[in-house]
């Protein structure tokens, strides 16, 4: 039909016309092999890239998944080495503290015993007083006795030799 439309419309120029028209018509099945064989490749392309696809989703959740396993296990180690810590200054603490008590006891002992000295001393040191008193008391008496006797002595000596004389 279009042949004849073309033969029709324009007699003079209908042989380049028609050479046109065969090339276009050429190029068209050309064009429409390729569409056929693009669209019969087309599922084939579809299911590639669903599977390229998946594989891709595939890959970034296990990418993801790697990175927070990597994230809990170092958390994991954290958490184990103040674990660690923690239980090496508690270890440290009880041997401190094994240490120390007995000596704390002892100082506390020494205190107590110094107290006691103290008290002690100043006990005596009263009791060293009042003795001492008491010494300096009798040896004042005993001047003033032993001053008696020499002038009773001498009294007597007086009234031996009055007796004596007499």
């Amino acid at each position: 039909m279009l042949r004849d439309s073309i033969r029709k419309e324009n007699p003079t120029s209908a042989d380049a016309d028609l050479k046109a028209v065969d090339g276009m018509w050429l190029e068209l099945e050309r064009l429409l092999g390729a569409a056929q064989e693009a669209k019969m490749a087309l599922p084939t392309f579809l299911e590639k890239q669903k599977d390229n696809m998946s594989l891709y989703h595939t890959s970034m959740v296990n990418e993801a998944f790697q990175e927070t396993q990597d994230e809990l296990n170092t958390q994991h180690k954290k958490v184990n080495l103040q674990h660690t810590l923690i239980l090496e200054h508690q270890q440290t603490f009880q041997d401190y503290k094994a240490d120390v008590e007995p000596k704390l006891k002892e100082h506390s002992d020494l205190q107590e015993r110094v107290s006691r000295l103290t008290l002690d001393k100043g006990l005596l040191r009263s009791e060293l007083d009042k003795i001492q008193q008491q010494l300096e008391s009798t040896r004042a008496d005993k001047d003033e006795d032993a001053e008696k006797i020499r002038e009773l002595q001498k009294e007597l000596d007086q009234l031996v030799c009055t007796i004596c004389r007499g």
